[in-house]
This record gives C-alpha cells, structure tokens and sequence, in this order.
C-alpha cells in the first residue's frame, strides 16, 4: 500500500484496538453485556467504536433507527464538506502557513522551538485538521455501523478544539474517545488494580498510548519512500523518518498535566476560573499546555505528505 492514509488505517486503528481489547478481556473490564454472548463480542471487535449499550435492557446495545441512521448520514456528509473546505484553505501551504524552520522529525531536542510563535500557530492548524479528519473518518465507520450491524455507537471527536475545559476533559472526553475507551479499559484499569496506585495507572496509560503511536508511524513510513504531489521522491531522509520518542514525550508531556490536575485541579483558583472566565478563554488555556510541544506528536504526519494522500476523499478546491 503505497497511501499513507490507508496506511494509517491498516496499521493505526484495528490492531491497536484489538491489543487493548484482549488486554481487557483478560483482567474483566469489557464493557458490561459485551462477553453475554459471541455475536456480541465479535460485534464489538468488529466495530471498533465505542457502541451504545442499554442498562436497562441487560446491556442489549443500542438499536440504530431510520432517524438516527438519517442523522449520522448527514453529520458525516456535513463534516465532509467541512474539512474538504479546510483543506482547501490550508493545503497550498502544506498546513504551515506561517513560516517556521523548526522541523520535529529532526533527532534530538531543541527547547528553545517551544518557545517559536509561528510553531505554535501552526501547529493550531495541525491539531484542528486532525480534529476534521479524526472526526469525519469515525464518523464514516458509524455510519457504516449503524447501516451494516444496526447499532449506535458514541461519537468519537467532540469538538476539544474548541469546547474543552480541562486536561482530563481533553483527554477523557472530548478527544477520541475509541482509544480513550481502549486505554482505560485496557491499561489504566488493569495497571490501577494490580497497583492501587492512580498516579502510576495515569503514568501508564499515556506511556502505553506514546508507544503504540510510536508503533503507528513506525507502520505508516517503515520501509517506504513517500511521493510528493509532483512524483519525486523526496531526497532528505529528515523529512519523512519519523524521529522516534517524540510521540511517547508528547503524550507523557500530557499525562503530566492530567496528574497535576488530579492532585490540584479542586484548588480555589482553578475552580474560580472554571466558573468565571469565558468558556474560549478556558479552552485556550488548556490548549496551550500542549501547545508547546505538540509537534513532536504531529510533524511525523505534517513533513510528510500524509495529508496529501487523504486528499482523495474529500471534496477540494485546488489551483491549477
């Protein structure tokens, strides 16, 4: 497969699930009703998403009706014109529209880049792009859940860009939830079981979700030289070899903050601001705790053409 995106796909998303999935069976924390039955399991294998169960009818999931289907449908085709429209706007500059020579694929560390303010409004538009694209390609995956198996399943991206108020709303509920499910399940609550210690399952669960990002992009680029748009290969190995340890720094950066949170987040102040600042001015705050270091987590898909190849799916305006 010569596609990053389709990459991606094969090597990012099923076995990775799958992992956490086994991992969960193993200890006893599969959602409740999942192992009544085999059809059920396999459904939830099957489907990757986190699916909706009813408590109130032995866990049965959740039947998709014709309205549900009909508005899962229409969010996806919204949302498809969304981010084709996003891509539009910011393709031509290779979603970097401000200049910047700070290049998070290079190995080593260079403090001082967290601190570049073109680094950082770019990497605002990398985080909003993959928040379309994470978003429209689950969405896809609901729709054909709910068409196919005729189940509802949860929403996978809700909105953190814009809406979030914490590190642990962030991470917990707003910001894909599949793997958010997937690591609770399979890591924070084996790890905080055997343990007792919160702390260590927290530190955990975000080494758990760096390495297997690490796994991902090591699945996407491995033994493959990428094309440019134009055909040529590209001739700076820096520009498409993934600089590994990054991803895991990034999300051990986060985890940090999520065990500040859990230790001071109930102090006055906090819960002041929470309450009296505007609700955008909240939100920015708490992106700017990853802002700093986010493109060690993206520039692995931003130097390289991983967007361009998603390019066919989605509804452009390109000049010619």
């Amino acid at each position: 497969i010569r596609n990053f995106f389709f990459r991606f796909i094969v090597v990012g998303i099923f076995p990775i699930v799958g992992f956490f999935h086994t991992i969960e069976a193993m200890y006893g924390f599969s959602p409740k009703g999942v192992e009544s039955s085999f059809k059920r399991y396999a459904l939830y294998n099957a489907s990757i998403l986190e699916l909706q169960y009813d408590p109130k009818n032995n866990h049965e999931p959740i039947q998709a009706t014709s309205s549900y289907k009909k508005s899962c449908i229409i969010t996806f085709l919204k949302e498809i014109l969304i981010t084709g429209s996003y891509m539009s706007l910011f393709a031509p500059s290779r979603y970097e529209p401000f200049e910047c020579d700070v290049n998070g694929n290079r190995p080593g560390l260079n403090l001082s880049d967290c601190l570049n303010w073109n680094l950082s409004r770019n990497s605002i538009v990398s985080a909003l792009l993959f928040q379309l694209m994470l978003s429209v390609f689950t969405r896809a995956f609901g729709v054909i859940v709910a068409i196919i198996f005729n189940v509802q399943s949860t929403t996978a991206m809700n909105n953190p860009m814009m809406t979030t108020t914490s590190p642990s709303d962030f991470w917990g509920k707003k910001w894909n939830t599949i793997v958010h499910g997937a690591l609770k399940r399979g890591m924070f609550k084996p790890v905080y079981k055997t343990s007792s210690n919160k702390v260590l399952a927290i530190i955990a669960t975000f080494v758990a979700s760096g390495l297997f990002h690490e796994n991902i992009i090591r699945g996407v680029y491995a033994a493959h030289l990428p094309l440019r748009e134009d055909g040529d290969d590209l001739d700076h190995e820096e520009l498409w070899r993934p600089a590994y340890g990054k991803q895991t720094m990034f999300m051990m950066w986060n985890g940090m903050f999520i065990v500040l949170e859990y230790f001071v987040g109930s102090a006055l102040i906090f819960q002041w601001m929470k309450r009296n600042l505007p609700a955008p001015l909240v939100t920015a705050l708490v992106i700017s705790m990853a802002l700093p270091v986010a493109h060690w987590f993206t520039h692995p898909y931003m130097k390289t053409d991983f967007f361009q190849h998603s390019h066919i799916a989605f509804p452009m305006i390109k000049v010619l």
